[in-house]
């Protein structure tokens, strides 16, 4: 389904036309959340999931207002535009553009057989930190996970130059006084946090376990400390530390659910996050 038709599709289950939506998605945050979750209902509204995947992207659209920018820099061919990495990288909290020139904000193209995949990822200290992964054609489908990283997925065959741009930008923040972007990997696969680091991620009042259950999620804990989010209703992993298909079988709509209601749990002064999304191969 090509991006206009999942969007005219999104509208429709919405009642909405998308001038309403565009001016929906152009409301403040308090008067969008109470649309989505009505005060006298205590629970979100039942929409498909094309829909929900709306959701999801206004949701990260608020966040693009407020200068948290997006996670996933994509042109057309498949590739990830240098420059454009290099303008995010330059980018901080007082600029409250949040635009990209004529790239595409969100990534909504999908093919029969083919699944979104999402995640959250924390973006840190003032500056956007890219989450960069191109999946070849052979791989695996992974899921994004909890990041509080600049993830760079290996054999993107960028590297080299990505790394180039985090020292450079390093080098611009500490010349500000600044703290740096956050510690650098290069992996083949989803990171995982520790319980600590996700519970510093959500704060000292909600915990890792209700944070798991607020969003229909169980949290298996591996002998190494690191933690695996998974779908109770389904037992598919959603956020794991190895390659695999995810969401064969996958609920959509309970799954764009789980990741609004993961938003709003995160969403609070000093825990700035941007939703990805991700296409299976």
């Amino acid at each position: 389904m090509q991006q206009q038709d999942l969007l005219r599709s999104a509208c429709a289950a919405l009642g909405m036309t998308q001038k309403e939506l565009a001016d929906r998605m152009a409301t403040s945050w308090e008067t969008f959340r109470k649309w989505l979750m009505p005060p006298d209902s205590g629970s979100y509204r039942e929409m498909p999931h094309t829909a929900w995947q709306l959701v999801c992207e206004i949701l990260a659209h608020e966040r693009l207002k407020t200068s948290v920018m997006k996670s996933l820099v994509k042109v057309p061919n498949g590739h990830y535009n240098q420059g454009l990495i290099e303008r995010v990288l330059n980018m901080n909290n007082d600029d409250q553009s949040g635009q990209f020139g004529d790239t595409q904000e969100f990534t909504l193209e999908t093919k029969a057989g083919r699944f979104f995949q999402a995640g959250i990822q924390l973006v840190g200290r003032g500056i956007y930190t890219p989450m960069l992964s191109r999946q070849p054609k052979e791989s695996k489908s992974y899921a994004s996970a909890f990041y509080d990283t600049l993830a760079i997925r290996g054999g993107t065959g960028l590297d080299g130059q990505l790394l180039e741009l985090v020292e450079r930008a390093n080098a611009r923040i500490t010349a500000n006084g600044q703290d740096p972007i956050a510690k650098l990997h290069v992996h083949s696969g989803p990171v995982l946090l520790s319980k600590d680091q996700i519970q510093t991620l959500v704060g000292p009042d909600v915990s890792v376990e209700q944070l798991a259950e607020s969003i229909e999620l169980k949290v298996s804990r591996h002998s190494s400390g690191r933690l695996t989010l998974m779908r109770k209703d389904e037992g598919m992993t959603m956020f794991r530390d190895c390659d695999g298909p995810l969401f064969a079988n996958v609920d959509h709509a309970a799954f764009y659910r789980a990741v609004a209601h993961t938003l709003h749990a995160l969403h609070s002064d000093g825990h700035k996050v941007s939703y990805a999304d991700t296409l299976a191969n």
